[in-house]
């Protein structure tokens, strides 16, 4: 047995507005935001070289940098 639909109701009509004592603000969610444009960074400035190092002219000398054995008692 098939049963009858329930007959409609009548419902008040749905208004885009909201009575302005009620404190509330309508949102549009329909759509997605516009994308923000941002603005693009500025180039860094170009990074400046350090001075090259002056290399002496001078004979290189040896360093010993093993610990001496401890003295024998």
């Amino acid at each position: 047995m098939v049963q009858a639909a329930a007959p409609a109701r009548d419902l008040p009509p749905i208004t885009p507005t909201l009575p302005p004592e009620s404190g509330l603000q309508l949102v549009e969610t329909r759509f997605a935001p516009p994308p923000v444009v941002e603005e693009p960074a500025p180039p860094a400035p170009r990074r400046v070289r350090p001075p090259r190092v002056e290399v002496a002219d001078e004979p290189l000398q040896v360093v010993e940098t093993r610990k001496a054995p401890p003295p024998a008692n």
